[in-house]
């Protein structure tokens, strides 16, 4: 449980600091003593933004614009020293957070949170793992969904990816334990209970990945050597195509887990779109829009997130950057531009350059699923 006091102007800054742990069915009750005690003080106090706090504003709060909040910021010289001691110190920071929460959404949201925090300091280390977390995050929001109603089925496989991805062991116990804990924690939950008693060997899996036990990971790592040549790029291969067929399936979709797609997504304003439009017509009548083909072009050169509109029977394509949305259009000799208009009221527009060694996946990756696909016996590869 949060030990919470109200004394002295350190105690206010460390309810402050740890506002993100209260549940948010105590937040306004909390920040209303915060408000009264700071009053009785006379103090004000610097509040970084992104701290849930601010959701309930006082006179008395400074926000500091120019520190981005990510409170696990102060464990980051750990993964110079011990990785693992790293993602245990988040673990059990979200273990005894969760003490305090006892609803399924607010379970999955928290997690989900804190997850993408430690993620986003873990990967500034170990860039590399980008796409072998980003396949696991997927993985658990299916197992999330499932306790939100979605078919047993979703869970059963996705315990076989996250099985692959363990047996890599390219995660720490920990990273493992604390990407699983919304998914352990629900399965726990007393209104689940009665499935897990009818499906003993998906619980008994689940609480396995979570132990993290290499008895059970390893067949998974050996069904798959049999099935493919097992390499570094074999491996980037299997990620990229798992990681393909989830986003396909979770962008399209309003609840997306613990997996992030919010680049990939963003709400479209209309009546500035048809704006530009009438701007580029009457400005630059040279231009026209973009079509399926160049937007598949321009993401794959890195251009992303790029969103279709449909309005009136025309296709509209969409990029947005730094709060702004843009309009995709090219010229006759195929040169793309993106032109939106800036809160100032001005129209702004890029001439769009394309990287083409920036593929999303690149030739070896390619060949490497191609001969996955007709050589099942690896030792075959170097004959």
């Amino acid at each position: 449980m949060l030990d919470l006091k109200y004394e002295t102007i350190e105690d206010i800054n460390n309810v402050i600091n740890n506002f993100y742990k209260v549940p948010k069915i105590s937040r306004f009750v909390i920040a209303n003593k915060v408000h009264s005690r700071l009053k009785e003080l006379d103090k004000y106090v610097k509040i970084n933004k992104g701290n849930p706090i601010l959701n309930y504003p006082s006179e008395r709060f400074i926000v500091n614009e120019e520190i981005i909040d990510n409170e696990y910021r102060k464990y980051a010289y750990l993964l110079e020293e011990d990785v693992e001691s790293f993602n245990f110190t988040i673990y059990n920071d979200m273990t005894l957070t969760l003490d305090n929460i006892n609803k399924v959404y607010e379970i999955i949201n928290f997690c989900k949170e804190q997850n993408n925090k430690a993620d986003e300091i873990y990967l500034e280390k170990f860039p590399s793992h980008r796409d072998l977390i980003h396949v696991f995050k997927m993985a658990v929001t299916n197992l999330n969904m499932f306790f939100l109603g979605s078919s047993p089925d979703i869970f059963r496989t996705s315990l076989d990816d996250i099985e692959f991805i363990i047996s890599t062991n390219m995660l720490t116990d920990s990273h493992v334990r604390r990407l699983l804990l919304p998914a352990i924690s629900l399965s726990d939950m007393r209104i689940y209970k009665s499935f897990f008693k009818n499906n003993q060997e998906l619980y008994k899996r689940l609480v396995a990945l979570f132990n993290t036990q290499i008895n059970l990971v390893k067949q998974r790592r050996d069904e798959y050597i049999l099935t493919r040549p097992f390499n570094d790029e074999s491996l980037k291969a299997y990620l990229k195509i798992q990681k393909m067929g989830y986003e396909e399936m979770l962008v399209s979709m309003d609840y997306n887990g613990d997996y992030d797609i919010s680049n990939k997504i963003f709400n479209i304003d209309v009546n500035e779109m048809l704006e530009v439009d009438i701007y580029v017509k009457n400005n630059h009548p040279h231009l026209k829009k973009i079509n399926m083909i160049d937007k598949f072009k321009l993401e794959h050169s890195g251009l992303k997130p790029i969103m279709n509109k449909t309005y009136n029977g025309n296709d509209y394509y969409l990029h947005y950057k730094k709060n702004v949305q843009y309009l995709l259009y090219k010229d006759n000799n195929g040169t793309c531009f993106m032109i939106g208009k800036l809160p100032n009221g001005e129209f702004k527009s890029y001439r769009i350059s394309l990287n083409e060694s920036n593929s999303f996946m690149d030739k070896i990756t390619s060949n490497t699923i191609l001969e996955s696909t007709f050589i099942t016996d690896y030792r075959k590869m170097n004959r």
